[in-house]
């Protein structure tokens, strides 16, 4: 075949299918169902429509939420932001924290850093690692753990 049949031939379809396709759409519409009637408006009066906390009711647009979704978003609570006079630290008897209460001189600091200052308790990290000074320091004992039960013999029996 010739080219020039084949892009007549193309051609012909494409016209054919425009005009199937205008035709279709004339013959839906023409056939759509009938549109539903609107309701009038129930109650004409100059009312305010209240919500149920008694504030007049506005609506809102649909908008995009963080899900991807269109919605309302959910409504703000309203946090009081207000702060307390009294704080909670002045309120019981003793203050949490007696350390944050008083101040240190800059010898003190400088004694802490140094570590000439003995700490006593749980801020006594000084003999962490050991020392060289003889102390009455207890020998490490060691552990003998005894073989699990389901543990193969590994000595060799005795032949004579």
């Amino acid at each position: 075949m010739s080219w020039r049949i084949l892009i007549a031939i193309l051609l012909a379809a494409a016209g054919v299918s425009a005009w199937a396709g205008i035709s279709l759409g004339h013959w839906l519409v023409s056939h759509a169902p009938a549109a539903p009637p609107i309701p009038e408006i129930i109650g004409d009066t100059d009312a305010e429509i209240l919500d149920a906390d008694g504030r007049p009711y506005v609506s809102q647009p649909p908008q995009p939420l963080v899900n991807g979704r269109q919605g309302v978003p959910d409504p703000k609570l309203d946090v009081a932001w207000e702060l307390p006079k009294k704080s909670l630290a002045e309120d019981s008897e003793q203050p949490p924290i007696a350390i944050a209460t008083t101040t240190i001189t800059m010898d003190e600091a400088r004694d802490i850093a140094a570590g000439e200052r003995g700490f006593k308790g749980l801020a006594d990290v000084g003999d962490l690692f050991g020392s060289d000074d003889d102390h009455d320091d207890q020998p490490i004992q060691p552990v003998e753990v005894p073989p699990t039960p389901d543990a193969p013999d590994t000595t060799e029996p005795e032949t004579s």
